[in-house]
């Protein structure tokens, strides 16, 4: 049937408003991150108390280690789906021609990005400031489990920059809608039965047949698909930007640039300190006297070096774990959570991390005999 045929059948309208998204999974849902940081934070501050921080640091370990491994998955699709159509041009019923490109994306990939820089980014004070560092038989696998958190950092970071996200980007999607009708967001539901494989024909052939279907609306990019998903995982909802002069623009904007300039250097300083601590170095004074007499430029040159790290560690370094907590946690409140927090998968990790607490001061004080 041509669309000749549809013209005097169909009607409808286009919006160009909407973008569709695969919610947050609930291993990544705002309990487990809370819990996540605070039990990092609970590692570090008693690092001495082996009996009290051993099961903590394994979950903590577990925790950051797959998902660091979910954002290699992640990284080379750039974690976008795509639907099975080609990319093609909807005619609307005034002439016009709108190109359909549908595509979906993943919002795990801004809770991997928290999750690895937090657990990354915190290890280097623990690293200065612990004086037992080298003498731990932990050492090798808190150096590959820096590693994998570094390379999972690397690879978040290549996801949320590898694709525009504003509204001149690709997620920003098209929705054909009944005239007068309007969605509540978020949606989701089965996508529109599709025609030959073709956008055009899809459309036109929904609408003409208006006195079948109840008022609605075509969303494209329901139907695309994702390895790592579920299709009813899909949702559709408002698409959101915050463009200057907003204040949130310009704060985002300013903690943004913060990071971006100072997450580099932080990189840097964190694999030249861990290498001087395999090596025997200490960071909380120089290792060798400035004094000292015969004294190469070399074994000067170092001295200065661990000086210098040990100031940006102690002090800045936190700062910059800060500020990236802060500017990852404001971005994940704009995200679709697939968990609220009454529900079970959110809060049993909280009560099993409490049980473990109590286990360990039982293990520890209980008078045996």
């Amino acid at each position: 049937m041509h669309m000749q045929t549809f013209s005097k059948m169909a009607a409808f309208v286009v919006f160009n408003d909407v973008e569709c998204v695969f919610s947050m999974s609930g291993q990544y849902g705002r309990a487990q991150r809370v819990l996540y940081y605070a039990l990092i934070l609970f590692v570090i501050g008693f690092r001495r108390q082996d009996w009290l921080t051993a099961g903590a640091a394994a979950a903590c370990l577990i925790y950051g280690g797959t998902t660091a491994i979910h954002a290699l998955l992640l990284a080379p699709s750039l974690a976008l789906a795509k639907s099975s159509i080609a990319d093609g041009i909807v005619t609307h019923t005034n002439g016009s021609n709108i190109f359909v490109k549908a595509l979906a994306t993943d919002l795990d990939t801004d809770a991997t990005l928290a999750i690895v820089g937090t657990g990354f980014l915190i290890v280097v004070p623990m690293a200065l400031w612990s004086a037992q560092f080298r003498h731990s038989g932990a050492v090798p696998i808190l150096v590959l489990w820096i590693i994998l958190m570094f390379v999972g950092m690397l690879c978040s970071m290549a996801v949320l920059y590898g694709v525009n996200g504003s509204g001149t980007g690709p997620l920003l999607q098209h929705r054909f809608c009944t005239p007068g009708y309007n969605e509540t967001f978020p949606f989701s539901d089965d996508p529109a039965p599709l025609v030959n494989n073709n956008w055009n024909e899809t459309v036109w052939t929904y609408f003409a047949n208006s006195t079948m279907n109840p008022p609605s609306c075509i969303y494209p990019c329901l139907s695309a698909t994702y390895f790592l998903r579920q299709p009813g995982d899909l949702h559709v909802v408002k698409f959101v930007e915050i463009e200057a002069p907003s204040p949130l623009y310009w704060g985002m904007y300013i903690l943004a640039a913060i990071i971006w300039s100072c997450v580099p250097l932080t990189i840097i300083f964190s694999i030249t300190i861990l290498m001087l601590r395999i090596r025997g170095h200490c960071s909380t004074s120089s290792s060798i006297p400035l004094h000292s007499r015969p004294l190469s430029l070399k074994l000067r040159g170092l001295n200065y070096l661990v000086m210098v790290l040990n100031f940006y560690g102690k002090l800045l370094i936190p700062f910059v774990f800060v500020i990236f907590l802060i500017w990852a946690e404001w971005i994940l409140s704009y995200d679709l959570q697939s968990e609220e927090m009454q529900l079970v998968g959110q809060w049993a990790p909280l009560v099993g991390a409490g049980l473990v607490l109590v286990a360990a001061f039982i293990g520890k004080y209980w008078r045996r005999g």
